[in-house]
């Protein structure tokens, strides 16, 4: 297999797996008219809302870089500004101090390192608005398999895994598991 084969495999088994959980998670808990919401209100109700359609959107655009989905690069930019619109202080508004209560499933951790937590809501936004521009970039899924033209071009699949990243980054550190 060639570099560029064993790169995108690696991408996709990293991307995959927690594309894949989201998928799960969302077929398990969003018919049943949100059964995980069960008692929540408020700004716990709020960005439980918007880590599920953080969630579909990653998954949407995981599977048209890597699934059955045709690549669509408007619809990448849709769903990467909607992330965008919805992180940084837009989400850490959501995390005051006294939403700790069920069904949240925010560590403590969040306030006690939030400065450590800002840095990653905004560097979620970063990384949806790159993903974004990436996507204007590259109308087109072969366009990207060429080099990129600029130093520091990235493409759809490269915004796509530091998005990705970031995701389980704060989720590794701020919430139940």
């Amino acid at each position: 297999m060639s570099a560029d084969g064993d790169r995108k495999n690696a991408l996709f088994i990293r991307c995959g797996i927690w594309g894949f959980a989201g998928v799960a998670l969302a077929a398990v808990f969003l018919p049943t008219g949100l059964k995980a919401h069960s008692g929540a209100h408020g700004v716990v109700m709020d960005r439980m809302e918007i880590m599920i359609s953080h969630d579909e959107a990653r998954a949407a655009i995981e599977n048209m870089l890597f699934g059955d989905a045709d690549y669509d690069a408007q619809r990448i930019q849709a769903y990467a500004k909607a992330i965008a619109d919805q992180s940084g202080d837009a989400l850490t508004k959501l995390f005051p101090e006294d939403s700790l209560h069920q069904p949240s499933l925010a560590l403590p951790a969040i306030w006690q390192d939030w400065e450590a937590f800002k840095a990653l809501a905004q560097e979620l936004k970063r990384n949806a608005e790159t993903l974004e521009e990436a996507a204007a970039r590259y109308p087109a899924k072969s366009s990207q398999d060429t080099q990129p033209q600029v130093t520091g071009d990235i493409t759809v699949e490269q915004a796509f895994e530091a998005l990705g990243d970031t995701c389980n980054s704060c989720h590794l550190k701020f919430r139940q598991r």
